[in-house]
């Protein structure tokens, strides 16, 4: 089956983080919109505010579980949207990124909204998976 495809040039700016400028998804692939994915237990409790590279480790590997039940692997992830709590936790979130993904990259948007997660956690994650 064809892959996702990387869309990198030097006609514009380096990425500032762990993404690509984008991905291109064959047709042959089904897209997975996660909903949004929160670092929370099984049970819906709050992990780990204030702690924004554990969260966002924690919030990948949750969306990694869903990628996983839909037939995916780390390499369907094509883009997420990280909403911040504090624009300050963008570089720890980058560095969660670095380790979680290795060689893997997304298309990534970061945006900061002060005080709008839910249950007052550091982030939450909206992915588009191929599979």
């Amino acid at each position: 089956m064809p892959e996702i495809t990387d869309i990198t040039t030097d006609k514009v700016h380096k990425p500032l983080g762990h993404y690509v400028a984008a991905k291109v998804i064959p047709p042959e692939k089904k897209l997975v919109l996660l909903s949004g994915v929160l670092p929370m237990d099984k049970d819906g409790d709050a992990v780990l505010p204030g702690h924004a590279y554990d969260s966002a480790t924690l919030a990948l590997k949750i969306g990694l579980t869903i990628i996983e039940e839909a037939g995916g692997t780390i390499e369907s992830f094509a883009k997420i949207t990280v909403y911040l709590n504090d624009p300050r936790f963008s570089e720890l979130v980058d560095r969660a990124f670095d380790d979680f993904f290795g060689t893997h990259f997304t298309a990534r948007v970061m945006i900061a909204v002060s005080g709008g997660i839910p249950k007052g956690l550091d982030l939450e994650l909206d992915i588009t998976a191929a599979v």
